[in-house]
């Protein structure tokens, strides 16, 4: 047995059982009694009969093992538990420990699940579906990195496009880390002024080859790179790092020529909300701090001049930032499942604003902008996983919303209809079921030329990942069936379809309009000018079909009697003349 400990030993007991329950080792007997040390290792032996056992973890306080690990070996050096701990906001976990090669091994049997077991021989039904439409590019990681109180190393993700090399921005408990996201290493790093257990988040924003960088912990700095070369060297330029204007803040985002920062702090200053001039990037200037606006500010969006404010449980409060003197616009501070209004993004050309609460089972908001007089919740949507399952931060890009959503990894929604948002894929970056505390999915970034996803996970690192939706054409003057739902226009289409497997799986797809997807006339199916009887056998042997027919000439969603006759009516006709 070998025991790493990480924070919070004395939190930490085990034990093994039999199969009738019994107790027949615990860890205090067998390497030693507790409490246990931090950062310790443990080893010890204790003998076993052959048999069936089961191994329990526990916490006695509720948030996991905090970085520590057991280790279980036979003494012929067969490895029997490789580095077991109870997850993150959990208090116990049990593990099979089989010294009897009958013994049932219970766990997921299905190969494409994200918790396949290939040792185990009994199906528990604990499979989880960890992707529907989306495709995992690449994995970083680095254990090395301290652990915080969250049980984790990594918090805000962004990134920048340098001579066209894609970069990913990711902090961490020390720092700044650049990620080639071709070949998935590190290139280059910068400390933060303050680091270690103690740091829980890091924020930044990206403008051109310009980096801010805050964190809301110790005695922290504004911290400006430049990123110039990181393409061609690896190299990034602090151009400024001091705490004279910020020593913590908890976000930023940079707009034109100004510097927002959210519940900043420095000596002789707390503010809800520091504006500086960034005009000079390397030399910034206190320009306004707006405490006499707004009561807090846990993040915010701004867009010509326009900031969404999410002010907690004051709700999301709208600035105009035109004027000397700011002035406030609009507030929308009582809507359903009102919590702690935490983070928000607004489409000012689609008159819309997805927004988020950070509270367990509070959905995520739509808002129609159009009259900002008027601000009212038109629809609710959440992950659909959990009645506890909670969002954290978000992008509008196109149609769709891109969620990090904490213990549920990325969530992508279709927002074309604000009433009733529509999930269309997701990637779970957090393989715990449970959804209690903060863990998992931290930070989002859409927006890359190559169309890469990225997620920051707590506990993980960052994820580069794929949408995949189905790109179809459309005829302009055909409509067509397509698993059961009539397309008329271009745009994007949702379907729950059954999968064998799962049990349903989400079928999703974009439609563009497309002269070259018309076909010369109706009942020309190989579409060589002439209607004959190789037409007639395409529709024959579609006959009865529903999804995705070709030959669905009258687009009711069924290959039938109204299809033939459509063939039959134009039988001998040559399309091309």
């Amino acid at each position: 047995f070998t025991l790493q400990t990480g924070i919070w030993a004395s939190e930490l007991s085990w034990q093994i059982t039999n199969e009738s329950g019994t107790t027949v080792a615990d860890g205090f007997d067998v390497i030693g009694p507790g409490p246990w040390e931090d950062n310790t290792t443990y080893t010890g032996t204790t003998c076993l009969p052959i048999g069936c056992y089961t191994l329990t973890l526990d916490d006695s306080y509720g948030d996991g093992w905090q970085g520590g690990t057991l280790t279980i070996i036979t003494s012929d050096g067969t490895l029997l538990i490789d580095n077991a701990a109870v997850p993150p906001s959990d208090f116990t976990t049990t593990y099979p420990l089989p010294l009897d090669p009958t013994c049932p091994l219970p766990g997921c049997t299905l190969p494409d699940a994200a918790n396949y077991d290939p040792l185990a021989n009994l199906d528990d039904g604990s499979c989880t579906r960890q992707a529907d439409n989306v495709t995992l590019l690449g994995h970083w990681t680095d254990t090395s990195l301290p652990l915080n109180g969250l049980n984790g190393r990594f918090s805000d993700v962004d990134a920048a496009v340098i001579n066209g090399h894609e970069f990913a921005i990711i902090g961490s408990t020390l720092g700044t880390h650049f990620i080639d996201l071709e070949t998935m290493t590190q290139v280059a790093y910068v400390p933060g002024a303050y680091g270690g257990s103690g740091v829980v988040h890091r924020d930044y924003h990206v403008d051109g080859n310009w980096v801010y960088a805050v964190c809301d912990q110790g005695n922290s700095t504004l911290q400006v790179m430049h990123l110039g070369g990181l393409a061609s060297a690896g190299v990034v330029n602090v151009v400024y790092d001091s705490d004279a204007l910020v020593r913590t803040a908890h976000n930023v985002f940079a707009d034109g020529h100004r510097l927002y920062a959210c519940a900043a702090k420095r000596t002789g200053l707390i503010t809800p909300l520091l504006v500086l001039d960034v005009t000079e990037p390397w030399a910034p200037v206190e320009e306004l701090n707006l405490d006499q606006i707004i009561p807090s500010c846990h993040d915010l969006y701004v867009e010509a001049d326009t900031a969404w404010v999410n002010a907690t449980s004051a709700g999301t409060m709208v600035l105009d930032m035109t004027p000397v003197s700011p002035t406030l616009i609009a507030q929308l501070d009582e809507y359903p499942f009102e919590g702690t209004n935490h983070s928000g993004w607004w489409d000012r050309t689609g008159d819309r604003y997805i927004f988020a609460d950070e509270n367990h089972g509070s959905p995520l908001k739509t808002v129609d902008t159009s009259d900002l007089s008027d601000l009212e919740v038109a629809g609710l949507f959440d992950s659909g996983t959990a009645p506890d399952a909670i969002a954290h931060n978000l992008v509008l890009a196109g149609p769709y919303a891109y969620v990090s959503y904490y213990h549920d990894g990325l969530r992508i929604f279709d927002v074309s209809d604000l009433a009733a948002p529509v999930q269309v894929a997701y990637f779970d970056t957090y393989p715990p079921t449970g959804h209690s505390g903060f863990a998992g999915a931290w930070g989002v970034h859409v927006g890359l030329p190559s169309g890469r996803v990225l997620i920051s996970d707590v506990q993980s690192g960052l994820f580069v990942l794929r949408p995949d939706p189905e790109l179809l054409t459309l005829c302009p003057t055909q409509p067509t069936n397509w698993n059961g739902l009539p397309i008329n226009s271009s745009g994007v289409a949702t379907a729950t379809i059954p999968d064998p497997d799962w049990g349903t799986d989400i079928s999703w797809a974009e439609f563009s309009l497309d002269d070259n997807a018309c076909v010369l006339c109706m009942g020309d199916a190989d579409i060589d000018c002439d209607v004959d009887v190789l037409d007639l056998n395409a529709l024959l042997a579609e006959w009865g079909c529903t999804n995705a027919c070709d030959t669905d000439w009258d687009g009711n969603g069924l290959v039938s009697i109204g299809d033939l006759m459509a063939v039959l009516t134009v039988w001998g006709t040559n399309c091309c003349l």
